[in-house]
């Protein structure tokens, strides 16, 4: 599986354009659950959620997008809706992305 999941953030960074900045976050967990009461099972659930997120940073605004599809067309449209997040940012301070770090705390 870890080798699944690096394969398919590869697949949603290769999507970023030149001078594009695009972070993937894929995530596949595994759950089982058993609820007795009184000694008999009442209940049995299992679930695999997958996912995907992607941050893209265009000329300093951000946009953030998350699917359950994964698959290629999936993907696309999840970069896609990302993208178009970034544009939907204001230019206003809060909104851009600094380019350098700066300290949290300048103060201190």
């Amino acid at each position: 599986m870890p080798s699944d999941l690096k394969s398919l953030a590869e697949q949603i960074v290769e999507r970023a354009r030149s001078g594009e900045q695009l972070e993937a976050f894929v995530t596949h967990d595994r759950e089982f659950s058993v609820k007795v009461f009184e000694e008999k099972v009442e209940t049995v659930t299992s679930s695999e959620p997958r996912g995907a997120g992607v941050r893209v940073i265009d000329d300093g605004r951000a946009g953030f997008a998350y699917t359950t599809d994964v698959s290629s067309k999936g993907l696309d449209a999840l970069v896609t809706v990302a993208r178009d997040n970034a544009g939907e940012c204001h230019s206003g301070r809060q909104s851009l992305v600094r380019s350098r770090a700066r300290p949290c705390h300048p103060g201190r």
